[in-house]
């Protein structure tokens, strides 16, 4: 049981904001498990099956990666954004307590609950989820390219680009299609610090990023290949750009404005879901990559 107030002080994390107080009192104490925890307890080992949603209330966590330190996460932080969107996979971290901390943790059973009862509490979390995801990448991808230069080619397995290809249909069934954009070999599509905040889906070619380090020199991080998605930190996040994109061949693009993204953000409807879904599987993939070059980059 919460001491008096402490759901409301809550509502002052980013996490909660948007919430009601009593969809706080629910997710706290009727959904989540809330668990106090000493400095230097480690609470989910790389490897082991990402299956629950951490959100930390108080204190700070150590994420490490074979024992390199990728962030120190405080109140407000989410972790698990797979489990969040029921995506099977394995924890791609370590984390550990490094001072006195107040978890909440939603089993993966609770959050199919979530799903069917709470769907507007759902939503949140999901829109939320994205957020803190584009803002790590975002960080992780600045440290990385400041070390050993490492590159990485994005190719889509075939079940995650059937997945975007039934997101695109569905798109197109409710009246969103996507622009068609066409770009010759070494043309810029966006350059590093523009205030252009949409994203694109890789149809045909492919496209560079690249992102200047801190020595002022510009490093290809990597090359989209078709069936990616580029340009959704920025689409989420809502701040300025901060990778070049450049076609690395004839590219053809569909177009996903933020004006089409904001009228589906937070939104219950099940494409709304389905365009998170596909984000999160996106994001989870290019965070992974990300922290091993920052490994490399360390070694």
């Amino acid at each position: 049981m919460f001491q008096e107030g402490f759901t409301e002080s809550l509502a002052k994390l980013p996490i909660f904001m948007g919430l009601s107080q009593n969809e706080r009192i629910i997710l706290c104490q009727e959904i989540g498990l809330v668990f106090d925890l000493i400095a230097g307890e480690t609470i989910a080992v790389e490897g082991e099956e990402d299956d629950s949603v951490v959100i930390v209330l108080s204190g700070q966590l150590s994420v490490q990666l074979r024992g390199v330190e990728l962030a120190q996460l405080g109140p407000g932080s989410l972790l698990g954004e797979r489990a969040l969107f029921g995506i099977p996979g394995a924890r791609g971290a370590t984390l550990t307590t490094l001072r006195p901390c107040k978890l909440l943790i939603i089993p993966q059973a609770q959050l199919r609950e979530v799903r069917t009862r709470y769907s507007p509490i759902m939503a949140h979390l999901e829109d939320r989820a994205l957020m803190s995801m584009a803002r790590r990448l975002r960080r992780t991808r600045d440290h990385a390219a400041s070390g050993t230069h490492v590159q990485a080619t994005f190719r889509q397995p075939p079940t995650a680009s059937a997945k975007v290809t039934m997101l695109l249909s569905a798109l197109q069934e409710h009246g969103l299609p996507l622009k068609v954009e066409r770009m010759r070999p070494r043309s810029v599509l966006v350059r590093e610090g523009s205030g252009v905040l949409d994203a694109w889906w890789v149809h045909e070619g492919q496209v560079g990023v690249y992102h200047t380090d801190w020595g002022g020199s510009h490093r290809q991080l990597y090359s989209m290949t078709p069936g990616w998605f580029i340009g959704t930190v920025s689409l989420i996040g809502g701040q300025t750009t901060a990778t070049t994109l450049v076609s690395e061949a004839p590219t053809t693009l569909l177009r996903l404005p933020r004006s089409m993204y904001a009228r589906l953000r937070g939104s219950e409807h099940p494409l709304a879901h389905q365009l998170r879904t596909v984000f999160c599987h996106q994001l989870s993939a290019k965070l992974y990559t990300a922290n091993q070059m920052l490994v490399r980059s360390a070694a």
